[in-house]
């Protein structure tokens, strides 16, 4: 069993003796099979790393094959990030 659950409402990740979403105040459930999920990270607020606009930046953290937890975090806006998402996709990682 994983140590980690899932909000059913906002998609958060909590411990998995968490019942309610401590965000949202919704129900959450066992985190499914990691192999088959991404995990990113977006802010609401921010600066993209490429092109330096402001606004909504996101960051694929964790996918199949894949790993950035131990990389200093850089957040892209969508424009970037859908760039590098296609240059991780011609290394092969399915994402």
């Amino acid at each position: 069993m994983s140590e980690y659950g899932v909000c059913t409402k906002c998609g958060l990740t909590v411990f998995a003796i968490q019942e309610i979403c401590p965000s949202c105040g919704a129900e959450t459930a066992p985190e499914p099979d990691s192999s088959l999920i991404e995990e990113w990270h977006e802010k609401r607020e921010g600066v993209c790393c490429d092109c330096m606009a402001k606004g909504r930046v996101r960051r694929l953290v964790k996918a199949k094959g894949y790993n950035a937890r131990t990389r200093i975090p850089e957040f892209r806006c969508v424009t970037c990030s859908d760039k590098k998402l296609a240059e991780i996709r011609a290394r092969g990682v399915p994402v």
